[in-house]
């Protein structure tokens, strides 16, 4: 399962993302200038990217946590002849 320190980086990590697309979207007003519309364009794509990046690393990393603690379990009850079981 995920862990405490693991939920408090994603939700600080989505705090500042926040902050930040507030930022450009302050610095940059209304009246802005094709380029830096591009820019925010671009900007806003790597954030997007990044964070998707970040939550398909936590939802893998959570899935092959799950995978192992299964196998563990499985393999120290076949080499111990079901003398040992192993629960999580």
């Amino acid at each position: 399962m995920i862990g405490l320190s693991t939920d408090f980086f994603f939700i600080a990590y989505n705090l500042t993302m926040f902050i930040l697309l507030i930022y450009i979207d302050i610095v940059m007003s209304k009246s802005m200038s094709k380029a830096k519309c591009i820019i925010r364009h671009f900007l806003r794509g790597i954030v997007l990217l990044v964070l998707s990046m970040f939550l398909l690393n936590l939802f893998l990393t959570y899935r092959l946590e799950q995978y192992l603690k299964k196998e563990l379990a499985l393999r120290v009850s076949v080499s111990t002849a079901g003398f040992y079981s192993l629960s999580f």
